[in-house]
Order: structure tokens, then C-alpha cells, then sequence
């Protein structure tokens, strides 16, 4: 459903949303915009190695790690 209102909405205004060059740029703009993850969202997730360092706390980024909220 998300994924479906953000499509209609880019489609309507013409822009992206969220853009992002990648899937970790595109997820760090929505966590800018929506806030971080549930830790207990994040621990489910299949391909969090992907996007959140070793601990799994926060978004993996080239430079820098943020870490999600206790």
C-alpha cells in the first residue's frame, strides 16, 4: 500500500518522493522523512545486512553508521 501512494503521488507531481541513487540512499531519505525502523522491524528483516552495520542499530552508510533508538 505504501509503495502504491508513493507511485501515485511521483506520477502526479512529477517527482520522486524519495530520491536516491540506490536502495540505501532511497532508505536513508524515507528514515530522514518517516524516522528509523522498529529495532524489532529491523531484527526481522532478511536483508538488513544490506543496510544496517554489524549491530543491526542503524542504516549502513559509506561514511557514517547511525544508530537506531533504544
Amino acid at each position: 500500500m505504501w509503495s502504491l501512494g508513493c507511485i501515485i503521488a511521483e506520477l502526479y507531481t512529477g517527482f520522486p518522493i524519495f530520491p536516491g541513487e540506490n536502495e540505501q540512499e532511497q532508505l536513508a531519505c524515507i528514515m530522514e522523512v518517516m524516522g528509523l525502523p522498529d529495532r524489532a522491524m529491523v531484527e526481522k528483516s532478511t536483508r538488513k545486512k544490506n543496510f544496517f552495520g554489524r549491530s543491526g542499530r542503524g542504516p549502513r552508510d559509506r561514511d557514517r553508521s547511525l544508530h537506531l533508538a533504544a
